[in-house]
């Protein structure tokens, strides 16, 4: 937690605590790549693909794979844009390889 720095002439005049919080967004941009556009989009379909072949709903799926279904979802979308670490996590998971997940294809 940060507290603001308002001066010492400021807080002699206020009665109240000035508290700011520091706060990242979450949010990550969408790859700038038409390679990281492709692999995103490999992701989805390997994940809906290993979804219904265990045949199980999108939230349990997503439990399964430790992502919010609200990351899941955007996943399908393509809007969210995984950590090397997430992906990782999901393919562990799965127990399928990294390459699959990411080519759409299985190693030969």
């Amino acid at each position: 937690m940060a507290f603001a720095n308002i001066g010492s002439s400021l807080t002699q005049h206020c009665s109240t605590l000035i508290i700011v919080y520091a706060t990242m967004t979450s949010k990550r941009k969408k790859p700038e790549t038409e390679l990281g556009t492709v692999i995103l989009k490999n992701i989805a379909v390997v994940m809906e693909r290993e979804r219904e072949k265990r045949n199980m709903g999108k939230e349990e799926f997503a439990k399964l794979c430790e992502v919010t279904y609200i990351f899941y979802y955007h996943m399908l979308k393509g809007d969210a844009n995984p950590t090397l670490h997430t992906i990782s996590r999901i393919c562990e998971k799965l127990k399928i390889p990294i390459q699959e997940l990411m080519t759409g294809k299985a190693p030969l």
